[in-house]
């Protein structure tokens, strides 16, 4: 199997958030939807949390901030630096990646999203990642050091493989959490219904 080494924006655009004041406060009549940094969700998957995707209105073009499928986000502050990659949309509003993001878009032909986003979420990636990281109070990446950042890169096909495995993974892992949560809440009510009738 064939491997070869790039740096991130040899495959990918690496693009900056966009600011917008006072936007983290839903607007039920918004036009859009931002996604900061507590709109990712820390369990493995890092799926978007829609509940924390508020709508707002821009007070200018957004442009290259305004996120697509295949789209990956990339908090810039703070010790955690989850990846989350964008896969479905949450209703019609487009989404807008917030300043304290970066955001990676995959170039077609370079390299598989699905790729990208378990990639850099790995123990290696994830360390590199926070070796870039500058300042003590409230850690920073920096976009420079964002784009310089290695990445493996076997065959597409190999890379396609990948993230369907991962995905597949990443979906048992969630079902398995799922029937773990139904078992508790069915425990509980067992044992509730017992202490209850216990008591009558």
């Amino acid at each position: 199997m064939t491997t070869r080494t790039a740096q991130l924006d040899q495959i990918a655009d690496v693009l900056s958030g966009h600011y917008e004041k006072g936007s983290a406060k839903d607007e039920p009549s918004g036009t859009h939807r931002l996604v900061f940094i507590g709109s990712i969700d820390p369990e493995p998957g890092h799926r978007l949390l829609r509940d924390r995707c508020p709508r707002f209105t821009p007070n200018r073009d957004p442009g290259d901030a305004i996120l697509r499928r295949g789209d990956l986000v990339i908090p810039a502050r703070g010790e955690r630096h989850d990846v989350a990659m964008i896969d479905e949309a949450i209703d019609r509003r487009p989404l807008v990646a917030a300043s304290f993001l970066h955001v990676i878009r995959a170039r077609s032909g370079d390299a598989d999203p699905a790729y990208l986003f378990w990639w850099l979420n790995q123990p290696q990636a994830q360390a590199a990642l926070r070796d870039r990281t500058r300042g003590t109070k409230i850690p920073f990446l920096p976009l420079k050091l964002t784009r310089a950042l290695k990445v493996q890169l076997p065959s597409l096909d190999i890379q396609h493989r990948i993230a369907q495995f991962h995905t597949l993974a990443v979906r048992e892992s969630q079902i398995m959490t799922d029937l773990r949560d139904a078992r508790s809440r069915l425990n509980d009510a067992l044992a509730l219904h017992v202490a209850i009738g216990e008591s009558a």
